[in-house]
């Protein structure tokens, strides 16, 4: 031990000494208000965070909705699909149709 250890430390010493620590804690303590003001702004935060969220029942109806349009979308590319193929035919036919035409003229025009 050293001179320092060997020293006796009086009943006053050690309470000014932790007087001196517990006022190093206070000082980075937080006070009451300081908690509530923190415990406003956290509520306030958390409000905002809810507001935002989606709940089950949202996610559902965005994948009902989802499903939905699926579908639709399907039912109206066939539509588009069953008159893309009648118009088709309908080009056909004329085509057919006036392709005899078509050649008699050529060979009036060739001769």
């Amino acid at each position: 031990m050293n001179k320092k250890d060997d020293k006796e430390i009086t009943i006053s010493e050690l309470l000014n000494s932790m007087n001196r620590s517990f006022s190093r804690i206070e000082e980075k303590m937080a006070t009451k208000e300081e908690l509530k003001q923190v415990e406003v702004k956290m509520n306030r935060e958390f409000s905002r965070i809810e507001e935002r969220m989606a709940t089950k029942e949202d996610l559902e109806q965005v994948r009902v909705d989802l499903r939905d349009f699926k579908s639709e979308t399907r039912e109206n590319f066939d539509k588009v699909n069953r008159k893309i193929d009648d118009v088709n035919d309908i080009l056909e036919d004329v085509v057919s149709n006036h392709e005899s035409c078509i050649e008699v003229l050529e060979e009036k025009v060739l001769t």
